[in-house]
Order: C-alpha cells, then sequence, then structure tokens
C-alpha cells in the first residue's frame, strides 16, 4: 500500500473518530506519527531530520493550543502525527491549510447552529457536541497539502 494511500486512511479514520466520538486515540495519533516518520526515513538521514523538526514543532504548537485550551489534546496530537508525513518545507502550508480548513469549518458549524438546529437549551451530555471537532480541520489540511503535491490524485487514480 502506497504512502499517500495509508496517509489519506489515517485522516479519514481520525475525521471518523474525532466527529464520532469527539476524540483522536493515542494509538491513531501515535501510528500516523510513526508511520509518516518511517516514510519520512526512506528518503534518508536530511529528510527524516526535516519530518522530525516539523513533527516536533506542530507538537509544541498544539500544545500550546491545548494549554490555552482552543484545542484538545487528541487534536495537539494528531497535528504533529499529520506534520511528520511533511518536511520542514511545507509546515506553513500544512498550517495555513488546516486553518483555512478550520475557519470554514467553523462558519458552517455556526450556520449550523443558528439556523438548522435552532435555539435551544443543550443538556450537560450535550455540551461536549457544541466544541468544534478540530481533527476534521486538521485531517482537511492535510489532505489539502497532499492534493498540492499532486500525490492525492495519483493515488486515488493510479497514476
Amino acid at each position: 500500500m502506497g504512502a499517500p494511500i495509508l496517509f489519506i486512511l489515517f485522516c479519514l479514520i481520525a475525521a471518523w473518530f474525532d466527529l464520532r466520538y469527539r476524540r483522536l486515540p493515542n494509538v491513531l495519533n501515535a501510528a500516523i506519527t510513526v508511520v509518516g516518520l518511517a516514510m519520512a526515513g526512506r528518503g534518508g538521514i536530511p529528510e527524516l531530520a526535516s519530518h522530525a523538526l516539523h513533527c516536533g514543532l506542530a507538537l509544541m504548537a498544539g500544545a500550546l493550543l491545548f494549554y490555552l485550551g482552543i484545542v484538545g489534546g487528541g487534536d495537539a496530537k494528531f497535528y504533529a502525527g499529520v506534520a511528520a508525513w511533511f518536511g520542514m518545507g511545507q509546515a506553513w502550508l500544512l498550517a495555513l491549510c488546516i486553518a483555512a480548513s478550520g475557519g470554514v469549518m467553523a462558519f458552517g458549524w455556526i450556520v449550523f447552529r443558528l439556523w438548522v438546529a435552532g435555539p435551544r437549551l443543550y443538556r450537560k451530555e450535550e455540551m461536549m457536541r457544541r466544541s468544534l471537532p478540530y481533527g476534521v480541520p486538521i485531517a482537511l489540511g492535510g489532505l489539502t497539502v497532499l492534493w498540492l503535491q499532486g500525490s492525492l490524485l495519483g493515488s486515488l487514480y493510479g497514476v
């Protein structure tokens, strides 16, 4: 199975988990990180170092966002795992694609909550449902970068 296909599967599974359960399992985050770094290692030490540095910086950024209460711990680790698939040269592109995906999803989330769901009181167990599952924009951002590289369409169509 090719690396892009594995990445796509990891992203789809993570997005589903985050939408369904509002959590991203540690085993999934560890798997995406280890496999991403292993794939980078096939390109030699400089390539591995670039991906590992990006992963580490993403983990630190995610930890800061977690500390500030902006994202959950699983989101922070998932961001680092996605970053492990891309070198430092793509760090800003990945962050931009994730932020753009998050903005679009947040807008849609607000529209849905205001006009479709309508105003209502939430029970305590529904409080968790009001938060944005940020694993979805992280997955979409990673898939967008993969698509911009030309790897996504090629892997889907066997090119």
